[in-house]
């Protein structure tokens, strides 16, 4: 099966994400009007609606894959269902869920 690639919202060897993301179909599970309603717009998005991830490839609402290229905003980049991510964050909600940043946590 072939894959469609995220690119960041600069501009990628002369092409920019708004022209590429232009080419691509979009989920049928983004709802862009509920979606303007809820999210300011800082920053260009793309029109597809995740459904899940596995390393660098996510599938959307209708079951087409794309490769990540696109780190994310304050996020990690250890890829989409990371064993390790996984069993870590795993144990941790087993004893605490995020809480306050006014307290240290064991």
């Amino acid at each position: 099966m072939a894959s469609s690639t995220l690119i960041s919202d600069t501009s990628v060897a002369g092409v920019s994400a708004d022209a590429a993301v232009a080419a691509e179909p979009v989920s049928s599970g983004f709802q862009p009007e509920v979606f303007d309603q809820h999210v300011m717009a800082t920053y260009g998005r793309f029109p597809i609606a995740l459904e899940r991830g596995e390393g660098c490839r996510v599938w959307d609402s209708d079951g087409r894959e794309y490769l990540d290229f696109v780190a994310g905003i304050a996020t990690c980049t250890l890829g989409h269902a990371n064993p390790a991510m996984v069993e870590a964050v795993t144990a941790q909600i087993k004893k605490a869920s995020p809480c306050v940043k006014s307290v240290l946590h064991s």
